[in-house]
């Protein structure tokens, strides 16, 4: 991820987490409950102040809560304890023989991260998702393009070039929109819903 970025979360993270705390992500809690069994185990990449991993947890849903702020990862675990939820400082795509990259999960969620990750990282980070995702898996994520206004990098990437990775990833997109920000601010996000393909025969001998 990109180093710059890293340090803008550490350095404003106490304000940043009570911005989270503003916005309303109802709507992406009952996709998720319509979508994952009321036992799914969830990734979540980003979690800034671990917002949704907590509202998750009490969801009933089991949640692996990653962060590249570490400092973002120390507000997360001092809000409030809870047993199905794990937090990790980590900065996705993680290096090759990473303990996580073993692990299995029902549903990525990966809420505004992906445009501060440098275009060069973007396949290997879709790769890690797909290799992550059991099959018929879940991977709901969400970017903006917008011109950066401090440190953090936002890189401009268009659906095509993402739908053309998670293609090339056995993602299938089954939705795809464009919503307003939950903040009021004037900035579109595009949000994307993914299921990867089971394997078949062909896929096998392939």
């Amino acid at each position: 991820m990109h180093v710059e970025t890293i340090a803008f979360y550490d350095h404003n993270a106490d304000a940043l987490a009570a911005q989270y705390d503003a916005a309303d992500m109802s709507s992406m809690y009952r996709l998720i409950s319509r979508l994952l069994p009321a036992d799914g185990r969830i990734l979540e990449i980003g979690c800034g102040n671990g917002r949704d991993a907590r509202k998750l947890s009490e969801m009933g849903f089991s949640v692996t809560a990653c962060d590249a702020s570490c400092e973002m990862i120390e507000i997360a675990r001092a809000a409030k304890r809870l047993e199905r939820v794990k937090y990790h400082c980590k900065a996705f795509p993680v290096q090759s023989g990473d303990s996580i990259l073993s692990c299995r999960f029902d549903l990525v969620l990966s809420v505004a991260m992906i445009m501060h990750l440098p275009l060069a990282q973007i396949p290997d980070f879709i790769e890690q998702i797909s290799a992550m995702l059991v099959a018929n898996g879940i991977f709901i994520f969400s970017w903006c393009n917008r011109e950066s206004c401090d440190e953090r990098l936002y890189e401009k990437v268009t659906r095509e070039y993402i739908f053309s990775l998670l293609r090339g990833n056995s993602l299938e997109i089954i939705d795809c929109a464009t919503t307003k920000d939950s903040l009021g601010r004037a900035i579109d996000w595009f949000q994307v819903v993914a299921r990867k393909r089971s394997e078949t025969l062909k896929d096998r001998l392939a």
